[in-house]
């Protein structure tokens, strides 16, 4: 019983290890995609989404944003910014594909 659960920590740990860069983006792409919803107006997204538009949006700021933002010194936080950016900018895109208020599935609620 001792060596299984010795296994099962160490197996944790190794899968840990193994992927935390993926764990990192993930965890950076939810913050960004939702502090970028918080900023923005417009419908929400999703849990899903978030994370996707937060993931494409880190990628988008960190290649085309962060080399621009030169006075934030610390380059965690620059590319958190690049990033808050991105996803600013593909929420942005996307509302403006989704279209307006005539639009709206959630008219019901209003009445």
């Amino acid at each position: 019983m001792k060596h299984a659960l010795f296994s099962l920590v160490h197996l944790i740990q190794q899968f840990y290890f193994d992927h935390k860069s993926l764990i990192f983006l993930i965890i950076i792409g939810l913050v960004a995609g939702l502090i970028a919803q918080m900023l923005l107006p417009g419908r929400g997204f999703g849990f899903i989404p978030t994370i996707i538009i937060g993931v494409a949006g880190a990628w988008l700021g960190n290649k085309y944003i962060q080399p621009h933002l030169t006075f934030i010194d610390h380059s965690f936080f620059r590319g958190m910014a690049a990033a808050i950016a991105g996803s600013m900018i593909l929420i942005l895109i996307i509302n403006i594909a989704r279209g307006g208020k005539d639009r709206d599935k959630t008219k019901y609620q209003h009445n």
